[in-house]
Formats: C-alpha cells, structure tokens, sequence
C-alpha cells in the first residue's frame, strides 16, 4: 500500500476512530458521493480481510475499505463505484487499509489506469466515490469457516448485491432468532454453535431480509442459496 507515508501528513489532521462493528444502514448509504483521495497497491483478493480466499472473482476488482469505514468488516462484500480523471470502475470491498482514513481508498494497480492514468506519477490522486449495487450473477451463497461444526458456527455471506448489516440464525422453525455477532475477518461466528442445521436470516443495509432454510452445518462447505437481493 504504497504512498501511505506521504499521507500521513494529512492524515495527521483528520479525526477519525474506529469502533466496533455497529449496524450499517447509516454508514453505508447507496449512491450517495463522496470526494477524497486514493492510493494504489498491488491487490490482495484472495489473503484480503474480508476472507475471499476461495471466492472467484472473475469479473471482480477489488478495492481496500479505509480504516474508518471498516466497522468490524461490515463493507465486505460492498460494491463501490469509483470515479478519477480517467473514468469510473467498480470494485469490490476485499480487505482493508487500516492507514487509510476519512472515505481514502487503496485500489488495485491492476485496474487505477482506468480510474486515473496517470495514477503511478501522482501517488495519491483525487477521486469520488459511492455504494452502488453490486452486478453479482446468482443468489447469495453461505460459506462454512473450515474447522465449523454444530458446536462451533462461523459463516461468511458473500456473492450478495447489497451490503450485509446483520446475520440471525434460528433453530425453532423462525420461533426465535439469534443475532450472530460478525469478526473483523468476515465470518460471523457463534462459539458455542447451533448445532447440523440451521435457517439463517440476513438483513441487507437497505433492510430487505433474506431467510434460507436447513443450512447444513460442516466444516469448509458452501451452500448456494435459493435468493437474492432486489435493487
């Protein structure tokens, strides 16, 4: 993540801070601009924060979410549409950049011509920026931490076209609900688990909700839902 020295300086003067995950309906308004600056890297899709380590990504660039807007990785998997000198691109929220602050993002070298060319002589160069939708083909999918069983949950939400605020699962046909609290890796994890199968109910920023039935539990599997979110 290369020119984050020369930032710093101006970083200096910014008050930021980083909580804990908090509900990201407010933080995370589609289609709403934002001016800062970016800085380049050379990616990192499948070591990234977010954990998308076996999520293919064809089609897919990736960007790192500033420290500020990390939230306990509640941008992961959010779609950004990122606009500079040279045009626009729109990228995926993949890992984070605890250096980056105040709405500053770190993208991939592999797509920065199209957002600025000239971006390898500026270092850090001015750009807008906003949530938009993301144009994910298929319904959402349900990734199994490896090491997960009945007695230890941990799923990941990915492959969604809205940012995801919450995940609840539930163990008595939709009597009750337990909110799963997220990691800062993208797993929402529930130690002492809940047992071979479960509904899990995902609440989008936007507060469509998705509920997926007899989600089966195991170690490392990947669950392909029957839905998706509506834009």
């Amino acid at each position: 993540m290369k020119y984050i020295a020369a930032f710093s300086v101006w970083a200096a003067s910014v008050a930021s801070s980083v909580a804990a995950y908090t509900p990201v309906s407010g933080i995370y308004p589609l289609n709403a601009s934002k001016s800062s600056i970016a800085t380049t890297y050379g990616g990192n899709w499948p070591g990234g924060m977010c954990s998308f380590s076996d999520y293919p990504h064809v089609g897919l660039n990736g960007v790192a979410l500033g420290g500020a807007q990390w939230f306990g990785a509640a941008g992961c998997g959010a779609c950004i549409k990122i606009t500079g000198a040279s045009g626009s691109v729109t990228a995926m929220v993949n890992d984070q950049c605890p250096e980056c602050n105040n709405n500053h993002l770190d993208l991939d070298e592999a797509y920065a011509a199209k957002v600025d060319a000239n971006f390898r002589t500026k270092g850090i160069f001015d750009i807008k920026w906003e949530f938009v939708p993301c144009t994910v083909s298929g319904n959402l999918q349900f990734k199994n931490k490896e090491g997960t069983s009945q007695w230890y949950f941990a799923m990941q939400v990915r492959n969604s076209r809205l940012p995801i605020d919450t995940l609840e699962v539930s163990t008595n046909n939709g009597a009750s609900w337990t909110k799963v609290n997220r990691e800062p890796y993208n797993f929402f994890t529930a130690y002492s688990g809940f047992g071979e199968v479960v509904d899990v109910r995902v609440t989008s920023t936007t507060g469509q909700q998705i509920i997926q039935k007899g989600i089966k539990v195991s170690s490392g599997s990947i669950v392909q839902g029957t839905q998706q979110f509506s834009v």
